[in-house]
């Protein structure tokens, strides 16, 4: 079972990273001055320290292109980024915490605590997935009303 989940994990793990280098190269596309390329708007997933701040700020700029091209820099982020992001932290966190706690776990107790912070983890990535569906579908339905245009 571990491996269909490990497997399934990166599947999922491709199919975002698709995406949201396919939503960077778009919102390059309807708008200029972007700070984040859309190469990097994946990589720094994969850049440790980096990876606490630099995906959110990269999903921000291609939330805000996408929803306003003409004026994005003044745009507001929306809170259900936010929401997203600070679920994606937390389940991180709590992964984090649950492996140290159980691998110096030495009685039932701190093996039960350890196995708490996994299972509020594996709740964090459930909601950070779903909240991320409804991000990724936003952002791909804004991008569509451009597609009409010489644009793409």
């Amino acid at each position: 079972m571990s491996v269909l989940i490990v497997g399934a994990y990166w599947v999922s793990i491709i199919f975002v990273a698709l995406w949201v280098h396919r939503a960077s190269v778009n919102a390059h596309k309807l708008s200029r001055g972007l700070e984040i390329s859309p190469g990097w708007a994946v990589g720094w997933y994969f850049v440790p320290l980096a990876n606490l701040l630099m995906p959110f700020r990269a999903m921000d700029e291609i939330w805000r292109v996408s929803h306003n091209p003409s004026a994005w820099r003044t745009a507001t982020t929306s809170p259900v980024l936010r929401w997203w992001w600070a679920l994606w932290l937390a389940s991180g966190i709590c992964a984090s915490a649950s492996s140290v706690i159980s691998r110096a776990a030495t009685d039932a107790q701190s093996l039960i605590i350890g196995s708490v912070f996994g299972a509020v983890s594996a709740l964090g990535s459930i909601g950070a997935a779903l909240v991320l569906r409804w991000i990724v579908r936003r952002i791909t339905l804004a991008q569509r009303l451009h597609r009409d245009t010489e644009v793409f």
